[in-house]
């Protein structure tokens, strides 16, 4: 077992022997976590001690092993800002396991770009990762505005959607990278970010018992995703979001457009997830739960 914590500026092992920790600077987090990486074997876990950590625009971590990182809950605080499509957190094998532990977006983008600027806060790339127990926050899409705008990007029949409110401002908590298998994102909190996650088509898993406000939605494109005991509020678009297009997945061999897509994603949303509703024919589904979290 290692430990991160803001005494240390560099990787110990705790050996009764340890040098005495100088004090850092105050933006080391993601070289100490590099460097941890780099030491421990897969299987391994590594504890962020209670304090507030600095990850600056432009600085990510990768984690190309299958480590657990577990925090002391939301008092293990990441401090991110800056744009990234990749991830602040990268996440890089398979069986890595994200615990516990709280990460707030600082800054605001700019509004409507083109292409727009993107914080993709944790990108994973490899099977059976896990998310338990994480609070990611945002700064939501700037005072007075609104998320809408990305349809413009998204949907180019629909160039003309921006409105003066809106920001078109981009901050996912997850980016999930396509054809996976074995995801799991649970009890985990979402705030303030444009969506909590957008899974990418063909991968597979599951996403249970988070509460997610103030966002525009978890994005599903072409995935069997199965959602259990979800809980929304104050969403603006949908709580949960079901692209379809014409896309046969390599994994499933499901098309989008097929009764055996909807019937592995969006029908079991009604039944898992409480005051919820589902029409077969939209392509975005409107979750949301009138009555609040």
């Amino acid at each position: 077992m290692v430990i991160i914590n803001p005494s240390n500026v560099y990787i110990a092992t705790l050996r009764p022997t340890a040098a005495p920790p100088a004090p850092p600077p105050p933006d080391v987090f993601t070289t100490r976590l590099t460097q941890t990486v780099a030491e421990l074997n897969a299987g391994e876990t590594i504890n962020i001690l209670p304090a507030t950590y600095t990850i600056p625009s432009g600085e990510f971590s990768v984690i190309n092993k299958g480590l657990k990182i577990k925090g002391a809950g939301v008092s293990s605080l990441l401090q991110v800002s800056g744009t990234t499509s990749l991830g602040t957190l990268q996440i890089a094998a398979a069986g890595v396991t994200l615990e516990d532990f709280a990460i707030t977006k600082t800054d605001l983008m700019a509004a409507n770009q083109s292409p727009p600027e993107t914080h993709n806060i944790i990108g994973v790339n490899g099977n059976n990762f896990t998310a338990r127990g994480l609070t990611i926050t945002g700064q939501g899409p700037g005072s007075g505005n609104t998320w809408s705008g990305l349809d413009a990007y998204a949907f180019p029949n629909f160039a003309n959607l921006f409105t003066p409110n809106s920001s078109g401002r981009v901050v996912r908590g997850f980016n999930i990278s396509a054809g996976l298998t074995g995801l799991l994102i649970e009890n985990s909190t979402f705030t303030n970010v444009r969506q909590p996650a957008y899974v990418n088509p063909d991968t597979i898993g599951q996403i249970k018992n988070n509460t997610a406000s103030g966002t525009r939605g978890w994005v599903v494109q072409c995935a069997p995703i199965t959602f259990t005991g979800n809980k929304f509020s104050n969403t603006e678009a949908a709580d949960i979001a079901m692209l379809r297009a014409s896309y046969t997945g390599a994994t499933t061999g499901l098309a989008c457009t097929n009764s055996a897509y909807q019937a592995l994603n969006t029908l079991t949303i009604a039944a898992n997830n409480s005051n919820t509703t589902y029409s077969s024919q939209a392509i975005i589904s409107d979750q949301r739960n009138p009555t609040g979290p």
